[in-house]
């Protein structure tokens, strides 16, 4: 059982940006980069919340992309399937785990044995995602959730007609969330009800979808056309919206459908297009790669070296720039001292499929 098709480039080159996205709404939330209710920070805001739902697009998209046939009826290539995908994404998980603990940070779930289980076999989404110990890790238990799923769903929605039964149920069971257990929440609570796994489970197939279509087609958009397309429509997505204070405002009801149908209009336009320069290709594996180290980084970064720095009352410009340009340099290093080489090693073992993984969400 290998992967099937090659890598899209340019849905490399989203992934490294959503995350960056992330990172620089965390970060410049942080700073009052933007001030306080401003059109920008309300911008800003839908961004980093948005990011994290076309990451579970993206994950859709790929293994419905790299695996367009594949039967895992079998109990080894299952078994394989999920050694690949542990081996993507648990080393740098576990890594910054251990320096959430040793930083002291406060971030994520308070420490139990039952929680300290449920991230040691990242297992946390099936159970809550918000038992992550890490800022951030509540998405990466929802991907490996539908990683647990897929082998058993994808014989089953290989046609377009079952893509679409299952995407509307998903529909229909997120929308309680979406309209009404989210909002009524309170405090906390409503971050609690916003990560639950049915409240995003469609948009995976959201981006089976856009797979089952790219593959069923020659047509790929000209760059000039998908640049105009992409740039029309995000501006008009954040121009648009109104100035919000809460943040968690960004989750629920109808800002949270505009920014899902723009972001996966994104996805599936960038779908659609090819990087064909050998140069700009390399930079969209590159920034396909560090994506997770961005993703996971980022917080315990700020937390060493941005918030000394902000409570020094440095510049924000000055803050958010040293740690996106620390965090990167950290993922850079990441990639290839942790991630890579366990790629690598597995891969020799279970035999390397064309390359180290689908283009997926954070964890790639």
């Amino acid at each position: 059982m290998s992967a099937v098709n090659g890598r899209v480039h340019s849905l490399d080159a989203l992934r490294g940006l959503l995350a960056l996205g992330v990172a620089l709404y965390h970060l410049t939330s942080w700073t009052r980069f933007f001030g306080y209710e401003t059109h920008a920070s309300s911008a800003m805001t839908l961004v980093g919340v948005g990011a994290v739902q076309a990451f579970f697009v993206l994950s859709g998209f790929s293994f419905y992309h790299a695996y367009p046939d594949e039967s895992f009826l079998d109990g080894p290539s299952i078994t394989r399937f999920h050694l690949r995908r542990i081996a993507r994404i648990a080393p740098l998980y576990y890594v910054a785990m251990v320096a959430n603990a040793l930083l002291q940070t406060g971030y994520g779930a308070p420490a139990s044995w039952t929680k300290l289980a449920e991230n040691l076999t990242l297992l946390f989404g099936a159970s809550h995602p918000n038992h992550s110990f890490l800022m951030g890790g509540w998405s990466i238990g929802i991907e490996v959730v539908f990683y647990l799923v897929f082998p058993f769903v994808a014989d089953y929605t290989r046609s377009w007609s079952r893509v679409a039964l299952v995407t509307v149920a998903l529909v229909l069971l997120a929308a309680p969330w979406t309209f009404s257990w989210v909002p009524e929440a309170t405090g906390f609570d409503r971050f609690h009800a916003y990560v639950a796994v049915p409240n995003h489970f469609f948009a995976f197939f959201f981006g089976a979808a856009i797979a089952r279509s790219r593959r069923g087609t020659r047509y790929r958009l000209p760059m000039p056309l998908y640049v105009a397309f992409v740039t029309a429509f995000t501006s008009v997505w954040l121009a648009s919206t109104d100035v919000f204070v809460d943040h968690s405002e960004a989750t629920f009801g109808l800002r949270r459908v505009e920014s899902i149908v723009a972001l996966t209009l994104v996805v599936a336009a960038t779908a659609f297009y090819e990087v064909t320069w050998s140069a700009n290709r390399f930079i969209a594996s590159r920034l396909g790669e560090i994506s997770y180290g961005l993703y996971l980084i980022h917080p315990l970064v700020w937390f060493a070296l941005g918030k000394p720095m902000h409570e020094r009352e440095l510049a924000p410009l000055t803050t958010v720039s040293t740690t996106l340009v620390v965090t990167t340099a950290l993922a850079v290093l990441s990639y290839h001292l942790i991630e890579r080489p366990v790629l690598r090693a597995v891969g020799r073992r279970l035999g390397a499929p064309r390359h180290h993984g689908p283009t997926s969400g954070p964890s790639g």
